[in-house]
């Protein structure tokens, strides 16, 4: 959904100025069928529906009244992302994953591109797949390298389609390795003698 704004040359005078609105694509952008500037103002604020695309979709939205005037727009797809779980740990020199989830109406022309910021240094991150063309996932792998340094971190996961952008973010924790300790018991119990004697 969105909204517009008709603007009037000067004040509407007494009972108001309606002006009639129409959409070159009904489906995919639909303002009211007539707006009412109020008597006094010069302006008045519609809303209008927007409906599912898959690509970048322009539109002409027409004002009528004492004169006609157009304005374009342009209607972007909508989709949302999901991560899971919300925070992973890890030791540095090893990896996890998670799972990045798509959600839209149907399928996205161009597809969505997956990118993840936010990590450590020494780390990399990969997609498979790199890109969703609709509702669906992606695993996420990060890789640590001994040299990540410990701490907490952010992960901000992106998903860019015709310049609209949604994200979604974890936690990725790097915990220092605990070293096994050996130890070595050595006990010594003796040589078993007699259990006694007598002399005569």
């Amino acid at each position: 959904s969105g909204s517009g704004t008709v603007t009037l040359s000067g004040p509407a005078g007494a009972g108001g100025v309606i002006v009639k609105l129409s959409s070159s694509n009904a489906a995919v952008a639909a303002p009211p069928a007539s707006v009412t500037v109020a008597q006094g103002s010069a302006s008045a604020t519609f809303s209008i529906t927007t409906g599912a695309v898959s690509a970048v979709t322009p539109v002409t939205l027409t004002a009528s009244g004492a004169g006609t005037v157009t304005a374009n727009l342009t209607v972007s797809p909508s989709y949302t992302l999901a991560i899971a779980p919300a925070a992973r740990a890890l030791v540095a020199g090893t990896s996890t994953s998670y799972t990045v989830t798509l959600s839209a109406a149907g399928s996205l022309s161009g597809g969505v591109s997956l990118s993840a910021g936010g990590l450590p240094s020494g780390s990399s991150a990969s997609f498979s797949p790199a890109s969703l063309s609709g509702p669906g996932s992606s695993t996420l792998t990060i890789t640590t390298s001994t040299s990540s340094p410990t701490g907490n971190y952010t992960i901000v996961v992106s998903g860019v389609n015709a310049g609209f952008t949604s994200t979604a973010s974890a936690t990725l924790s790097i915990v220092k390795k605990i070293a096994a300790v050996a130890r070595w018991f050595d006990l010594d119990i003796g040589n078993a003698g007699s259990a006694g004697g007598a002399n005569c």
